[in-house]
């Protein structure tokens, strides 16, 4: 898997934790520590120049995933 389809995984999977827990955007924003503006980028297959890996492990620890999932295909 090349690095653009991992942050394409990564973006989708950002959209697709936060509609299965059904979290409004700015929920998700508030757990990610990011701007709703931010998540509304990633969601549309953006990533934010300023964005911090941190929110790599506030995901996995969030919903209890491995951090490394976060850039495969968690919808299947």
């Amino acid at each position: 898997m090349d690095t653009k389809e991992e942050m394409w995984n990564f973006c989708k999977n950002v959209k697709w934790l936060r509609e299965r827990n059904r979290l409004s955007q700015e929920e998700m924003a508030v757990i990610m520590g990011i701007a709703p503006s931010a998540l509304r980028m990633i969601e549309a297959g953006r990533i934010p120049q300023q964005l911090s890996a941190n929110v790599i492990i506030i995901l996995a620890a969030r919903f209890s995933i491995k951090s490394h999932e976060l850039f495969s295909p968690l919808d299947v």
